[in-house]
Protein backbone atom coordinates (compact mmCIF):
# COMPACT_ATOMS: atom_id res chain seq x y z
CA UNK A 1 0.00 0.00 0.00
CA UNK A 2 1.83 3.13 -1.15
CA UNK A 3 1.54 6.75 1.25
CA UNK A 4 -1.19 7.98 -1.20
CA UNK A 5 -3.59 5.47 -0.63
CA UNK A 6 -2.64 5.27 2.98
CA UNK A 7 -3.20 8.92 3.35
CA UNK A 8 -6.78 8.24 1.94
CA UNK A 9 -7.33 5.68 4.39
CA UNK A 10 -6.64 7.94 6.70
CA UNK A 11 -8.39 11.11 5.84
CA UNK A 12 -11.78 8.61 5.11
CA UNK A 13 -11.20 6.98 8.47
CA UNK A 14 -10.99 10.59 10.47
CA UNK A 15 -14.52 12.01 8.56
CA UNK A 16 -16.45 8.64 9.76
CA UNK A 17 -15.08 9.12 12.88
CA UNK A 18 -16.57 12.71 13.33
CA UNK A 19 -19.17 11.79 11.46
CA UNK A 20 -20.40 9.38 13.97
CA UNK A 21 -19.69 11.91 16.64
CA UNK A 22 -21.70 14.33 15.29
CA UNK A 23 -24.42 12.00 15.52
CA UNK A 24 -23.65 11.30 18.85
CA UNK A 25 -23.63 14.71 20.10
CA UNK A 26 -26.94 15.28 18.36
CA UNK A 27 -28.29 12.33 19.77
CA UNK A 28 -27.48 13.26 23.60
CA UNK A 29 -29.25 17.13 22.93
CA UNK A 30 -31.90 15.39 21.37
CA UNK A 31 -32.63 13.71 24.20
CA UNK A 32 -32.08 16.09 27.04
CA UNK A 33 -34.28 18.83 24.95
CA UNK A 34 -31.08 21.29 24.63
CA UNK A 35 -29.82 23.02 21.06
CA UNK A 36 -26.15 21.51 20.75
CA UNK A 37 -27.17 19.75 17.48
CA UNK A 38 -28.14 22.84 15.25
CA UNK A 39 -24.75 23.66 14.64
CA UNK A 40 -22.77 20.27 15.25
CA UNK A 41 -21.21 20.57 11.74
CA UNK A 42 -19.35 23.81 12.00
CA UNK A 43 -17.83 22.52 15.72
CA UNK A 44 -14.22 21.94 15.56
CA UNK A 45 -12.36 18.62 16.79
CA UNK A 46 -12.38 20.32 20.30
CA UNK A 47 -15.29 21.32 20.33
CA UNK A 48 -17.23 18.08 19.81
CA UNK A 49 -14.96 16.68 22.55
CA UNK A 50 -15.79 18.91 24.92
CA UNK A 51 -19.72 19.04 24.10
CA UNK A 52 -20.27 15.63 24.04
CA UNK A 53 -18.59 15.05 27.07
CA UNK A 54 -20.63 17.66 29.16
CA UNK A 55 -23.87 16.51 27.34
CA UNK A 56 -23.11 12.89 28.31
CA UNK A 57 -22.68 14.47 31.87
CA UNK A 58 -25.58 16.03 32.45
CA UNK A 59 -27.55 12.69 30.77
CA UNK A 60 -26.18 11.13 33.83
CA UNK A 61 -27.60 13.52 35.95
CA UNK A 62 -31.06 12.69 34.73
CA UNK A 63 -30.70 9.79 35.89
CA UNK A 64 -30.09 7.69 39.89
CA UNK A 65 -27.12 7.15 41.16
CA UNK A 66 -25.32 3.62 40.20
CA UNK A 67 -22.56 3.68 42.44
CA UNK A 68 -20.76 4.31 45.64
CA UNK A 69 -17.28 5.91 46.15
CA UNK A 70 -16.40 2.53 48.47
CA UNK A 71 -17.58 0.55 45.26
CA UNK A 72 -15.30 2.71 43.07
CA UNK A 73 -12.65 2.65 45.72
CA UNK A 74 -12.43 -1.12 45.52
CA UNK A 75 -12.72 -1.06 42.19
CA UNK A 76 -9.50 0.37 41.88
CA UNK A 77 -7.96 -2.40 44.26
CA UNK A 78 -8.24 -0.13 47.57
CA UNK A 79 -9.18 -2.58 50.09
CA UNK A 80 -11.94 -1.35 53.24
CA UNK A 81 -11.37 -3.14 56.08
CA UNK A 82 -13.37 -2.52 59.28
CA UNK A 83 -12.03 0.39 61.63
CA UNK A 84 -12.14 -1.65 64.24
CA UNK A 85 -9.83 -4.83 62.46
CA UNK A 86 -6.98 -1.71 62.21
CA UNK A 87 -4.29 -0.64 64.62
CA UNK A 88 -3.37 2.92 65.69
CA UNK A 89 -0.59 2.55 62.79
CA UNK A 90 -2.41 0.39 60.85
CA UNK A 91 -6.18 3.48 60.03
CA UNK A 92 -3.74 6.22 59.70
CA UNK A 93 -1.70 4.45 56.50
CA UNK A 94 -5.68 2.78 55.57
CA UNK A 95 -6.83 6.84 55.80
CA UNK A 96 -3.67 7.57 53.76
CA UNK A 97 -4.69 5.40 50.67
CA UNK A 98 -8.22 6.02 50.92
CA UNK A 99 -7.81 9.98 50.42
CA UNK A 100 -4.92 9.22 47.92
CA UNK A 101 -7.88 7.05 46.31
CA UNK A 102 -10.56 9.63 46.24
CA UNK A 103 -8.26 12.37 44.96
CA UNK A 104 -7.66 9.73 41.78
CA UNK A 105 -11.63 9.83 41.99
CA UNK A 106 -11.54 13.58 41.65
CA UNK A 107 -13.02 13.79 45.23
CA UNK A 108 -11.74 15.74 47.97
CA UNK A 109 -12.30 16.00 51.56
CA UNK A 110 -12.42 19.55 53.79
CA UNK A 111 -12.72 20.22 57.49
CA UNK A 112 -11.25 17.43 59.19
CA UNK A 113 -8.96 18.86 61.39
CA UNK A 114 -11.08 18.34 64.51
CA UNK A 115 -11.51 14.58 64.11
CA UNK A 116 -8.37 11.96 64.46
CA UNK A 117 -7.38 9.21 62.00
CA UNK A 118 -9.86 6.68 63.57
CA UNK A 119 -12.34 8.97 63.54
CA UNK A 120 -12.65 10.15 59.90
CA UNK A 121 -11.63 6.93 58.59
CA UNK A 122 -14.73 5.41 60.62
CA UNK A 123 -16.92 8.16 59.57
CA UNK A 124 -16.29 7.58 55.89
CA UNK A 125 -16.24 3.77 56.08
CA UNK A 126 -19.58 3.92 58.43
CA UNK A 127 -21.61 6.48 56.33
CA UNK A 128 -19.55 8.64 53.32
CA UNK A 129 -18.36 5.76 51.40
CA UNK A 130 -21.70 4.09 51.11
CA UNK A 131 -23.94 6.76 49.77
CA UNK A 132 -24.95 6.79 46.65
CA UNK A 133 -23.00 8.63 44.44
CA UNK A 134 -22.29 8.65 40.44
CA UNK A 135 -19.82 6.98 38.87
CA UNK A 136 -17.42 9.39 36.21
CA UNK A 137 -15.63 9.04 33.33
CA UNK A 138 -12.84 10.93 31.98
CA UNK A 139 -14.63 11.53 28.67
CA UNK A 140 -16.99 13.16 30.95
CA UNK A 141 -14.35 16.48 30.95
CA UNK A 142 -13.49 18.16 34.41
CA UNK A 143 -15.25 17.30 37.46
CA UNK A 144 -15.03 17.63 40.73
CA UNK A 145 -16.82 16.59 44.33
CA UNK A 146 -15.83 18.29 47.83
CA UNK A 147 -17.19 16.14 50.73
CA UNK A 148 -17.52 18.60 53.64
CA UNK A 149 -17.30 17.06 57.00
CA UNK A 150 -19.25 19.74 58.81
CA UNK A 151 -21.93 20.00 55.78
CA UNK A 152 -24.96 18.71 57.30
CA UNK A 153 -26.83 22.09 58.52
CA UNK A 154 -26.72 21.03 62.13
CA UNK A 155 -26.45 22.37 65.06
CA UNK A 156 -23.28 20.26 66.51
CA UNK A 157 -21.44 21.28 63.05
CA UNK A 158 -22.50 25.24 63.42
CA UNK A 159 -20.18 24.95 66.48
CA UNK A 160 -17.95 23.04 65.07
CA UNK A 161 -17.14 25.39 62.57
CA UNK A 162 -16.72 28.20 64.59
CA UNK A 163 -15.12 26.44 67.48
CA UNK A 164 -12.25 25.77 64.84
CA UNK A 165 -12.67 27.00 61.36
CA UNK A 166 -14.32 30.22 61.43
CA UNK A 167 -13.00 33.49 60.93
CA UNK A 168 -13.74 36.52 62.72
CA UNK A 169 -16.05 37.81 59.86
CA UNK A 170 -18.43 34.43 59.56
CA UNK A 171 -18.64 34.65 63.57
CA UNK A 172 -19.71 38.16 63.24
CA UNK A 173 -21.97 37.51 60.58
CA UNK A 174 -23.42 34.29 62.66
CA UNK A 175 -23.60 36.94 65.60
CA UNK A 176 -25.81 38.72 63.44
CA UNK A 177 -28.15 36.09 61.78
CA UNK A 178 -28.85 34.00 65.23
CA UNK A 179 -28.75 36.64 68.09
CA UNK A 180 -29.90 34.16 70.68
CA UNK A 181 -27.49 31.37 69.75
CA UNK A 182 -23.66 31.71 71.70
CA UNK A 183 -21.28 31.36 69.53
CA UNK A 184 -18.19 29.26 70.98
CA UNK A 185 -15.19 30.04 71.86
CA UNK A 186 -12.21 29.60 69.01
CA UNK A 187 -9.83 26.91 69.99
CA UNK A 188 -7.23 25.35 67.60
CA UNK A 189 -8.06 22.50 65.90
CA UNK A 190 -6.79 19.24 67.39
CA UNK A 191 -5.11 17.79 64.12
CA UNK A 192 -3.52 19.37 61.49
CA UNK A 193 -4.71 17.61 58.59
CA UNK A 194 -6.63 20.11 56.03
CA UNK A 195 -3.57 21.52 54.51
CA UNK A 196 -1.73 18.44 53.45
CA UNK A 197 -4.76 17.28 51.86
CA UNK A 198 -4.98 16.19 47.98
CA UNK A 199 -6.61 20.27 46.41
CA UNK A 200 -8.70 20.05 43.05
CA UNK A 201 -6.72 21.20 40.47
CA UNK A 202 -9.19 23.99 39.31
Amino acid sequence: MNSHTKSRLQRFSEKSARKEQEDRVRDLSQRLRLPFAEHVAEYTRKDLDATEGFLRYLLMLESEPTSTLARQLLGRGIELPEPDSLDEPGVSRKLDEVIEGLAGLRTYLVHTDHLSDRELYERLWTETLNEDEYEFDEGMGQYQTTIDLIEDGSLESMEIYHRFYANELDRRSWNREHPGHVVPGVEPAPYDRDRHLPKPGF
